[in-house]
């Protein structure tokens, strides 16, 4: 029913290990918290980007 695919992805979205699938095993990483508030300045989901009056999705005329 499941395959796996466990892993360990970084701040930005990207492999830091590769998903394990089809077996079982433990994954291991180094990882680099300095990464973590250097990402948030690239995107800042709860901040600056949530402020509806900061911005604003509107429809455009002619738009479905």
């Amino acid at each position: 029913m499941c395959i796996g695919g466990s892993c360990i992805i970084d701040p930005y979205g990207h492999y830091v290990v590769e998903p394990l699938w089809h077996q079982a095993g433990i994954i291991y990483a180094d990882i680099d918290m300095q990464k973590v508030p250097m990402s948030r300045m690239e995107f800042d989901g709860i901040g600056h980007y949530s402020h509806d009056d900061i911005l604003k999705l509107m429809k455009s005329k002619g738009s479905l």
